[in-house]
């Protein structure tokens, strides 16, 4: 720094640009670190902005000698989380600054100058567990601009500041280095107590107090609560649904990401990819039916498009037909049933007389191989391949594979039935009549 600037500045204190004041390292302290009220906050919005709260005992940040203490419950109850063994902190260098929580609190003890990422780790009242990361800078008393060292370029950086006209204020980390006299404001006292520092070698290498400044790492959002709603049965709509939940309050993206699977067994281990079934709802299918049901959720924060993990949550229930129409009285083979002979008959038995719709194309009844997944056979008006003895269809078999699932498929505009030539068969919001069943394992090969 130029004598004629620090002239200028009525200092009268000649400090070439670049020397140190009596050592280069801002690092080891010559005793056990002191920590220099107060320590700041920049982002975190659950956290007090200082521990220097004017007027009030109560004070979510509190600085002892080397441990600075950060009060949880308000942390704990903004975002549902458990106050309890489940709450854990860790930071990433000890040597810098070691972390823990007790009873509550968060402890923070000080090393030396540094700059750690210490790690919040909590269950949200769901189960879900929680991860939230501070970045802790600390710095020795007087190292304004955060290179490790205290020197003329610290004496600048203050200068530069009150003496620049500039589009913004200073960030709060670079507030709180430059507040040199830890007075609160900057203004010509904290350049002259650098200087003071200086001539008194009481800043430097050797001196022990620190300037701490708390930040906010930017994290990804969580989906909790996540549950399926509706029916789990073939022609149902169910639908994903989940709270979002963003520490550091930001909005929810347009776009959460959403992936169904279906798989054989409720643990859902051998799951398998629905494809094009990506939105929170999704209508359940023929195909579906003594399938498990899974979606996967990705919740995305609109700041920066920052996607959390995704989780998934699936129905406790498979699929199933669903109950009979008050037109449908029996079905055979009963729905679901296993052992099926491949050549058994195959009947509807209604509660009204039934006989069947004019001819119209692209309707059929179809029999489908589910363990293939590909239709076997389909029976339109016009092929007749059923019979109709007044309340009873019998649609004739065309020969099943043994060990198979099968479906029978009847549109519910296939018969009229009753004296009001109503559609039969209709059941709920479902427009086939549908029923499965497996049929019999093969005999023994021939010796």
């Amino acid at each position: 720094m130029k004598k004629s600037m620090l002239t200028a500045l009525g200092l009268g204190i000649a400090l070439p640009l670049g020397s140190t004041i009596h050592s280069v390292q801002a690092g080891a302290p010559s005793s056990q670190a002191v920590i220099t009220a107060p320590v700041l906050n920049e982002d975190i919005n659950w956290l007090a902005q200082t521990s220097a709260t004017h007027g009030s005992e109560q004070r979510s940040i509190v600085v002892d000698g080397s441990f600075v203490t950060v009060d949880l419950m308000d942390y704990l109850s903004s975002f549902d989380l458990v106050n309890d063994n489940e709450l854990y902190a860790e930071s990433n260098d000890t040597s810098v600054a070691s972390a823990s929580i007790r009873e509550g609190h968060l402890i923070v003890q000080i090393q030396k100058a540094g700059t750690v990422t210490i790690k919040l780790l909590a269950k949200h009242t769901s189960g879900t567990s929680i991860q939230d990361r501070l970045e802790l800078q600390v710095t020795k008393q007087g190292d304004t601009n955060g290179d490790g060292k205290v020197d003329s370029r610290d004496a600048k950086a203050i200068s530069d500041f009150l003496n620049t006209p500039r589009f913004r204020g200073p960030t709060m980390s670079e507030f709180n280095r430059m507040d040199v006299n830890r007075d609160s404001t900057l203004n010509m006292t904290d350049l002259s107590e650098l200087f003071r520092g200086y001539t008194q070698r009481s800043l430097g290498a050797t001196d022990n107090h620190y300037v701490l400044t708390f930040k906010q790492i930017q994290d990804a959002p969580y989906a909790v609560n996540a549950e399926l709603t509706g029916e789990m049965k073939m022609g149902s709509t169910i639908t994903g649904t989940y709270d979002y939940l963003d520490l550091e309050g930001d909005d929810q993206g347009d776009n959460p990401l959403y992936q169904w699977y279906s798989a054989s067994d409720v643990s859902g281990i051998d799951k398998q990819e629905i494809t094009g079934a990506t939105s929170k709802e999704y209508l359940i299918r023929v195909e579906d039916i003594g399938k498990y049901l899974f979606l996967k959720i990705t919740p995305q924060a609109m700041k920066g498009e920052i996607k959390g993990e995704g989780v998934i949550v699936g129905g406790t229930a498979a699929v199933t037909q669903g109950a009979l129409s008050a037109d449908v009285q029996s079905l055979s083979p009963v729905n679901g049933t296993t052992g099926v002979g491949v050549n058994d008959p195959l009947v509807i038995t209604y509660t009204v007389p039934v006989y069947e719709v004019p001819q119209r194309s692209g309707i059929y009844i179809k029999i489908r191989d589910l363990t293939e997944n590909q239709i076997v056979k389909e029976y339109s008006v016009k092929d007749q391949d059923y019979t109709i003895n007044d309340n009873i269809v019998t649609i004739t078999n065309p020969g099943l594979t043994y060990g198979h699932q099968y479906s029978i498929e009847v549109p519910w505009f296939f018969f009229y039935g009753g004296e009001d030539s109503h559609y039969v068969n209709p059941i709920g919001l479902s427009t086939l009549l549908m029923w499965t069943f497996t049929t019999e394992e093969g005999p023994p090969p021939t010796p």
